[in-house]
């Protein structure tokens, strides 16, 4: 679905990251948590730019997505105003599960913390969730997450803001049999293969949003495609744009990362 649509509200949520909201009636009535949109950056870049979709409001008709100036086109998104025209399409690719009745626990990592609120927002009072940053510093979105969450546990490399470790680290100091059904994860690789390794060894379900670059988003150029492994044990490929981004971390073959 294309879209032209009107940036509603423009924020700076930390040094380096922004967050948009956008009047999209159409995508907002249909999307669901995990899924993506294409943005089309504008200036003389060539291919829109994926972002997972950071809330919805179906009455609203609105989105939000969030974003980390890494390059030219989100350097261009972020001189954006509020009033401006955006051109978007989406949404795209298979999301997480609905987890209806069960207890989540949603584990981000910097940047990988965005696409979670939707699923918090969707599963009110039934998650909790596991904020990884770096440093202090990069810490945004927390007060969103309180939001949502009954219970929001603050992590840092450093640190310098609440538990001092990795989110693996913490996530084996709790007692997740106990008190979870499912794992949801998005952030840097090597984050979500140890989290999906302490879920492995507490047979507790987990799913991972992965990022990897996208071409043409739509399932043509293989730009995005990464390993897996087959029912039969054997090795094969998917692409993250349109058999993902999310997938069950049992189908994905950690050994190259």
């Amino acid at each position: 679905m294309n879209s032209k649509t009107l940036i509603q509200k423009r924020e700076r949520i930390s040094d380096s990251c922004y967050s948009f909201t956008l009047y999209a009636p159409d995508i907002a009535k249909k999307c669901e948590p995990g899924q993506i949109i294409h943005v089309d950056c504008g200036g003389d870049t060539f291919l829109r730019r994926p972002f997972g979709i950071c809330e919805a409001s179906r009455t609203e008709g609105t989105i939000r997505f969030c974003y980390e100036i890494r390059g030219k086109g989100t350097n261009l998104l972020s001189e954006m105003k509020e009033g401006e025209e955006l051109d978007i399409l989406g949404a795209f690719g298979n999301g997480f599960p609905a987890a209806k009745g069960r207890r989540i626990l949603l584990v981000g990592g910097g940047i990988g913390i965005f696409p979670l609120l939707f699923c918090a927002e969707s599963s009110p009072e039934s998650c909790d969730t596991i904020l990884a940053f770096r440093c202090c510093s990069k810490i945004c979105l927390e007060e969103d997450f309180r939001k949502y969450c009954r219970n929001v546990y603050l992590c840092t490399d450093d640190g310098s803001a609440g538990y001092k470790g990795y989110a693996a680290q913490l996530l084996s100091e709790l007692n997740i049999k106990k008190q979870y059904d499912v794992v949801y994860v998005c952030g840097p690789m090597k984050m979500m293969k140890t989290v999906a390794e302490v879920c492995i060894k507490a047979n507790i379900e987990c799913f991972v949003s992965l990022e990897e670059r996208m071409g043409c988003g739509v399932g043509a150029c293989l730009g995005c495609a990464f390993r897996t492994i087959m029912p039969d044990g054997s090795r094969g490929y998917k692409r993250v744009c349109v058999d993902g981004p999310v997938f069950n971390a049992s189908e994905v073959d950690w050994s190259e990362i």
